[in-house]
C-alpha cells in the first residue's frame, strides 16, 4: 500500500525541509581612514632612506694625478657631484666625503699625499684624548686647504693678469668681451674695488664705445655700471647702424691712415688729404678772375697792390683812408660773389697749412688721438 502523506512530511522523492531561526544582523565593517599627511611623510622618509643608503648619482669627477692646471676643475667637479648627492649618507658625513674624494686622487705622484691625508683624519677620529666626530666639517675643510696648498697652480693668477692687460673687444662682440673680462678678473683675484680694473675694461673697448660711455649724463662708477653702460651704448649704435644713421668705421679708419701716411711723408706727391679735399671743392676761376690774377689785381676792387682778403673796400672792414681817396671803380655783383668765394678759399688754405704744420710737430701718440677724434669718433665702434 502506498503511504498516505501527512502534513509537513516530505514525499518519498523529496528532501526534508529545514527551517532556520533568523539571527541578529551583523553591521558592515567600518571604512578605513587614511591620513594623507602621514602617508606623504612616510613616503618622503622612504625616499630619503633610499637616497641616503642608495648608490651615488651623476658622473664622478675625473681622476686627479697631480696636474696643477686641473686642480681647480677637480674641486669644482667634486663640488657639483657633492651637491647632486647631498642627501646621501656618504656626502652628508664629512669624514666619508673626504674618503670618497681620496678615491679619485690616484697616481704615482699623489698616492703618498693621499695616504698622509687619510692617516691624519684617522688619527683625529681615533684619538684617545680628544676624538673628533666624523660629522665635524673640519675634516672636509682640512682636506680642501691641504689640496689647494699642494696642487693649486701658482702661476694662474699671473697668467690671468697678463691676459687681462692685453684683452680687447673683437669683431664687435661685446658680450664675449665682458664674459672673458669677468672670468680673467676672477682668476687674477681682482674685484670691483681694485684700483685699475675700470681703466683696464675701458682700454679693451673700441675708442668710440669708450667715449660714448664717458659722454653719458651719469658717469659710471663701478665695473658693473661700466659694463651695463657699454651694453646700452653698443645696442644704441647697432640700432643706428641698421637704420643707416651711423658712420662707417672703415671709412673713418681709411681717412685716418691716409693722414698718418701723409704726416710721415710717405705719400709720393707730398700732399695732405685735407689739401686734396680743398682742391676738389674749389670752384674754377672765371676768365675775368684769371685776368685779374695775372695782373696782380684784387678780385674785389680790381686795384693792384693787395689781395682780396686785404681789400680796404670790403663792407665788413672799414677802410684805413677817407672817401676822397677811394676809386670810382665799383665791383659788379658777379665779381663780388666770385671774389668772396676766392677769399674764403684762400682763408681755408691758410688754415689747412697751419693745421698741417701743427700736426707734423706733434708726436705719434698725440697725432693718433687727434686723428681718432677727427675720423673714428664716438659713433664708430
Amino acid at each position: 500500500m502506498a503511504a498516505i502523506p501527512v502534513q509537513n512530511q516530505p514525499m518519498d522523492d523529496e528532501e526534508a525541509l529545514q527551517y532556520f531561526t533568523p539571527g541578529p544582523l551583523v553591521p558592515p565593517p567600518a571604512p578605513i581612514q587614511i591620513n594623507m599627511a602621514e602617508a606623504q611623510k612616510s613616503t618622503e622618509e622612504d625616499e630619503e632612506t633610499r637616497a641616503a643608503k642608495g648608490s651615488l648619482k651623476g658622473s664622478p669627477p675625473a681622476k686627479f694625478d697631480r696636474d696643477r692646471k686641473m686642480a681647480k676643475k677637480f674641486l669644482n667637479d667634486f663640488k657639483t657631484y657633492k651637491f647632486l648627492n647631498r642627501k646621501n649618507e656618504t656626502m652628508r658625513i664629512p669624514a666619508n666625503r673626504v674618503a670618497l674624494a681620496l678615491t679619485f686622487i690616484k697616481g704615482e705622484h699623489v698616492q703618498d699625499w693621499a695616504h698622509e691625508v687619510m692617516k691624519n683624519m684617522e688619527d683625529r677620529l681615533e684619538s684617545t684624548l680628544n676624538p673628533m666626530l666624523e660629522t665635524n666639517e673640519y675634516h672636509w675643510d682640512y682636506f680642501k686647504d691641504a689640496f689647494q696648498d699642494a696642487y693649486t697652480d701658482t702661476s694662474e693668477r699671473e697668467d690671468a693678469d697678463n691676459k687681462l692687460q692685453n684683452l680687447h673687444m673683437k669683431d664687435g662682440n661685446l658680450d664675449q668681451y665682458v664674459a672673458e673680462f669677468n672670468r680673467l678678473s676672477h682668476l687674477a683675484d681682482r674685484n670691483d674695488e681694485t684700483r685699475g680694473l675700470i681703466p683696464l675694461f675701458c682700454q679693451g673697448l673700441p675708442y668710440g664705445l669708450a667715449q660714448a660711455c664717458m659722454n653719458r649724463s651719469k658717469w659710471p662708477e663701478t665695473i658693473h655700471q661700466w659694463q651695463a653702460a657699454a651694453r646700452e651704448e653698443n645696442k644704441r649704435y647697432a640700432i643706428k647702424k641698421n637704420l643707416g644713421l651711423a658712420r662707417s668705421p672703415k671709412e673713418g679708419k681709411d681717412r685716418k691712415q691716409q693722414w698718418k701716411a701723409a704726416l710721415k711723408g710717405k705719400q709720393r706727391d707730398n700732399s695732405v688729404p685735407m689739401e686734396v679735399d680743398a682742391a676738389q671743392t674749389r670752384r674754377p676761376l672765371t676768365e675775368h678772375q684769371e685776368k685779374l690774377k695775372k695782373e696782380g689785381r684784387c678780385f674785389h676792387c680790381e686795384v693792384q697792390g693787395h689781395m682780396s682778403r686785404e681789400c680796404p673796400k670790403k663792407p665788413n672792414k672799414p677802410p684805413p683812408y677817407t672817401k676822397a681817396q677811394t676809386t670810382t671803380t665799383q665791383p659788379t655783383n658777379a665779381t663780388t660773389i666770385a671774389e668772396a668765394t676766392t677769399s674764403q678759399m684762400e682763408t681755408d688754405e691758410e688754415k689747412v697749412n697751419c693745421l698741417v704744420v701743427e700736426l707734423k710737430g706733434l708726436n705719434d701718440d698725440v697725432q693718433d688721438k687727434v686723428l681718432n677724434g677727427a675720423f673714428i669718433g664716438q659713433e664708430d665702434f
